[in-house]
């Protein structure tokens, strides 16, 4: 069968530590930061705004909240380095303007974060793209919570898209990794 993310697209211990040694953009940061702790989709990043994000329960923490495929609510707890990296970011956060920003200001298309992707995988060695660092994080909560909290967390409306993600084991106490949800 067709294998649209091979072995080599999914990062492993220590990996996103190295990826993001390469990477002095502040804004490039926090985009590989999301993809690869928040496991959205490339779209779902591009089109987040600040009216999707509120303060969490517990103090300090944050949740996004947004309508994803097919219309599906998607509610998510954001990962602490990805809010300290997004935080960080000069601009305005008033409900319309982006969750995270481009640079110029401006949204994130499609095309130029999986320009960002491969270029940083390119110099970091390998061949990621965005749909690797999702995978990624896929990997990463079936290791840690199991395959349902997988499904639930990536938006998967069956565990069977879900398993295919299960054939990597992603076992690490690297810090930048998914933080127990």
């Amino acid at each position: 069968p067709f294998d649209n993310v091979p072995f080599d697209n999914v990062l492993r211990e220590g990996d996103l530590g190295q990826v993001l040694a390469t990477v002095n953009d502040p804004h490039e940061r926090a985009v590989l930061l999301t993809l690869a702790l928040q496991g959205w989709r490339v779209s779902e990043l591009c089109k987040m705004t600040w009216k999707q994000i509120r303060a969490g329960a517990q103090e300090g923490s944050w949740v996004a909240e947004w309508k994803a495929k097919r219309d599906k609510l998607r509610v998510q707890g954001i990962q602490a380095a990805v809010m300290e990296a997004v935080l960080g970011l000069k601009g305005k956060r008033g409900a319309a303007e982006p969750f995270l920003p481009h640079p110029d200001g401006g949204h994130w298309t499609r095309y130029q974060v999986h320009g960002l992707v491969t270029w940083v995988s390119a110099a970091f060695g390998r061949r990621v793209t965005p749909h690797g660092l999702r995978a990624t994080y896929i990997s990463s909560v079936i290791s840690r919570k199991g395959i349902e909290a997988a499904r639930q967390l990536a938006g998967h409306k069956s565990i069977t898209t879900t398993q295919r993600y299960s054939r990597w084991q992603i076992e690490s106490d690297d810090p930048l990794t998914v933080e127990d949800l």
